[in-house]
């Protein structure tokens, strides 16, 4: 063999070295896309842009639960060669400019080849890829519509232009969060199943989804899903009920049910994407959370998706407290939670009742305890305490108004509200512990708490009561007097407010303003027995001077502290 063959030869070896790690890393070559919230790896490009549209592989769509192929094979249709070396077969031969030999040079083989007519089903809907009248492939509708531009073949491989994918329900975004370009679906079907109470939603592609409930009614929400229109209209076998169907920004579709009569509902939907969701109609039980609180025992937070009533028995030998929930569904496998905290052993959940349906919540005591329930709202929630009755574990919460960047109001000579406030809420906390209560209190320097915080310690710890103090102002200067406020329907806060009032009046010989119902933030979202106390005006000479008075604050200490001890004696259980 000659020196320039060899040459030749080696020349080949080494080319043919240097291509091998990137013919590797094309045959290991992996690409991902999202389809709808469910990320996809595949093994070929599942997007290609040419001359500035976009176009998506046909062969994801076999990858969703509603596509179904119908092949029908009638010819060979090749995809448009890329290159003229693509047109060339598998070897060309060329001579050897130096003696003559020929060297056999490896090419790229031409597009393999796809069939057509192919057919094939998405969401129930049947499609086709065909030839047009312009010798292209386009895909058509059921009714033989052409829909959007023509198709392409690369790689072996149909792919579908973004115009004619929006046809078939799907429509391409970015994915900020995966950083893939992501397929998202319209909407399918909603319809009831009136034998199961069940509404059933479908999607295109996979979505997730959660429900949360409405003043009047309740809506599902799905991410990964559009419309092309927005929509409203009455699902006549759901009596009374109004579907609005509306585009969200971020992709997200809100299903909005707007009930005369409230249903109460359930969604049932997996953690991962999915195509398919129900929602079960009716008042379903749901035990939220179980925590100790104040008072050393628990408290169990119960919820439901309507207004619901609950009947209580405290049995003894072994002591439990049965609590049954009318109207309540809990469709799984009676529940036990074993719980050992303070005095209370095990949780058991169960449907007691099916017609009419009753869910019954068995807590199961190592000793005998008292109890509370709390309702919030009109109840769709509950709160269950558990306590033992006695000063020791008796926790009252008071809350001393405004604070830090909050001045409140301001008096004559520039007393601030929030300085009166904390004053007396220090001297009333330590008038308390001394006659045996445990007193928390939300803030005891100058500093800002929200009222939400407020309100959220409240129901953390369930104190048995909780006292906001106040002092008050009004455009009147001759204005004075002591006036107490409690949320209205709230039975035992109106005790509270009736006892503390009369007691400051006693103590303090202020002018009565009288109790009065507030919907103040404090008094609402508390779910414990709560007042608002306002010890007189800042606006008026004399009663800001008294309230600087560190004798009248503690005048206001002691009536503050009979009222509430009256009231713990009634309703505190010891």
């Amino acid at each position: 063999m000659t020196g320039k063959r060899w040459a030749t030869v080696v020349l080949a070896m080494l080319m043919a070295l240097l291509a091998l790690p990137g013919a590797l890393a094309q045959d290991e070559a992996s690409y991902s896309i999202d389809l709808g919230l469910r990320t996809e790896a595949c093994d070929f490009p599942p997007l290609i842009a040419e001359d500035g549209a976009n176009y998506i592989a046909l062969e994801l769509l076999s990858r969703l639960e509603t596509y179904e192929e119908i092949a029908v094979v009638t010819g060979p249709v090749t995809g448009k060669a890329e290159s003229e070396e693509a047109q060339l077969g598998e070897e060309a031969t060329a001579e050897d400019s130096g003696e003559g030999e020929a060297v056999t040079i490896t090419r790229r083989a031409p597009e393999p080849t796809v069939t057509l007519p192919r057919e094939f089903k998405l969401a129930g809907t049947d499609y086709a890829l065909r030839r047009s009248g312009d010798d292209r492939i386009h895909l058509f509708g059921a009714q033989s519509n052409q829909l959007g531009s023509p198709v392409i073949v690369r790689g072996g491989r149909i792919y579908l232009p973004a115009d004619a994918l929006f046809e078939l329900g799907i429509a391409l975004t970015y994915a900020p969060e995966t950083g893939n370009m992501r397929l998202i679906g319209l909407l399918g079907d909603v319809r009831f199943d009136k034998d199961e109470e069940t509404l059933r939603i479908s999607t295109l592609l996979p979505a997730t989804g959660f429900a949360e409930g409405l003043d009047d009614g309740f809506r599902v929400l799905l991410n990964g899903v559009f419309v092309k229109e927005n929509s409203e209209r009455e699902l006549g076998d759901v009596s009374g009920t109004v579907l609005s169907i509306r585009n969200l920004p971020h992709h997200r579709l809100e299903l909005a049910f707007r009930q005369e009569t409230l249903s109460g509902y359930r969604l049932y939907a997996e953690p991962e994407a999915a195509a398919f969701f129900r929602v079960h109609l009716g008042n379903h039980f749901d035990l939220v959370s179980y925590a100790r609180t104040s008072s050393g025992e628990i408290s169990l937070n119960v919820g439901f998706t309507r207004p619901t009533k609950v009947k209580t028995t405290l049995l003894q030998a072994p002591s439990r407290l049965v609590l049954d929930f009318e109207g309540a569904i809990y469709d799984e496998a009676t529940r036990y939670v074993d719980v050992n905290i303070g005095g209370v052993r095990q949780i058991r959940v169960g449907q007691f009742q099916q017609s009419p349906p009753v869910v019954r919540v068995v807590v199961e005591m190592t000793r005998a305890l008292r109890y509370r329930v709390l309702r919030q709202g009109q109840g769709e929630r509950y709160f269950v305490q558990l306590y033992r009755g006695d000063r020791r574990s008796t926790v009252i919460m008071l809350d001393a108004g405004h604070g830090g960047s909050d001045p409140g109001a301001t008096g004559i000579t520039g007393v601030r509200e929030k300085d009166i406030t904390l004053q007396v809420t220090l001297k009333l906390a330590k008038a308390l512990r001394n006659r045996g209560y445990e007193v928390v209190l939300t803030r005891d320097t100058d500093r800002f708490v929200s009222l939400g915080q407020r309100a959220d310690l409240c129901n953390e710890l369930l104190p048995m009561i909780f006292v906001s103090l106040h002092a008050n102002w009004i455009d009147d200067p001759t204005f004075t007097g002591v006036m107490t406020f409690h949320f209205e329907g709230a039975p035992q806060a109106q005790a509270l407010a009736h006892a503390v009032q009369r007691n400051l009046l006693l103590s303090t010989g202020a002018v009565d303003r009288k109790v009065r119902t507030a919907s103040f933030f404090v008094l609402r979202e508390t779910v414990v027995p709560a007042v608002l106390v306002e010890v007189g005006f800042l606006t008026n000479t004399q009663e800001e001077y008294k309230l600087r008075d560190p004798m009248y604050q503690k005048r206001i200490v002691d009536g503050l502290a009979q009222g509430i001890g009256e009231y713990m004696h009634t309703f505190g259980g010891f």
